[in-house]
């Protein structure tokens, strides 16, 4: 691994860079069994891994903060019973804005913070690897709180556009033909108060 680390414009400006290469033995994956129901531990042999991956973050504004992030991926694998298979949850690329702004109230500070996050296509399943089970994912969140020392209360909402998209695809069950996904959660919102001491 290789990387550079930089801070410029009095330190309003962060860039950070890092150029990868893993090689992996013995490497485990989870496999669904034939007959389609179940999972298990099972063993891929050889795998690589390499990318780039670029962050940077800026205060253009005393009160504003300006995230992102972008990686170029290349995971295989290289030998074994997965040789001919792409990596689960590996896209090639992937990345993520985010922006929050902070502004002084009552002895503290109220926040609003908006992300963004996506991955291109990629599959969910070591061994089931069917084109229509192909997906890629956009996220979006939103956060407004108020924080001090002591307290930390907000209100939340996750995947506002209410994406669909699986955490893991299943092979059809063999005595049944039946497809199953695994779905991550749908929009979800909520209150958190949190108290340090």
């Amino acid at each position: 691994e290789l990387g550079i680390k930089s801070r410029l414009l009095d330190e309003q400006l962060q860039l950070n860079a890092t150029a990868f290469y893993t090689e992996f033995t013995d490497l485990q994956f989870i496999a669904q069994n034939p007959v389609g129901t179940g999972f298990f531990v099972s063993n891929a042999a050889e795998g690589t891994s390499q990318g780039i991956d670029l962050n940077i973050s800026a205060m253009p504004l005393a009160n504003l903060i300006l995230d992102g992030g972008l990686q170029y991926l290349d995971a295989q694998y290289t030998k074994g019973q997965l040789e001919n298979f792409d990596v689960p949850f590996a896209p090639t690329w992937t990345g993520n804005l985010a922006a929050t702004l902070l502004l002084p109230l009552a002895d503290g500070m109220t926040y609003l913070r908006g992300d963004y996050s996506f991955m291109a296509d990629h599959f969910g399943n070591a061994t089931y690897q069917a084109p229509k089970t192909e997906q890629d994912k956009k996220l979006f969140n939103a956060r407004l709180g108020w924080r001090n020392d002591d307290w930390d209360a907000a209100l939340w909402v996750k995947n506002i556009t209410d994406e669909a998209y699986s955490t893991q695809t299943a092979a059809p069950l063999l005595y049944s033909g039946t497809e199953a996904e695994f779905l991550a959660p749908p929009r979800t919102y909520g209150v958190t108060v949190r108290y340090y001491f």
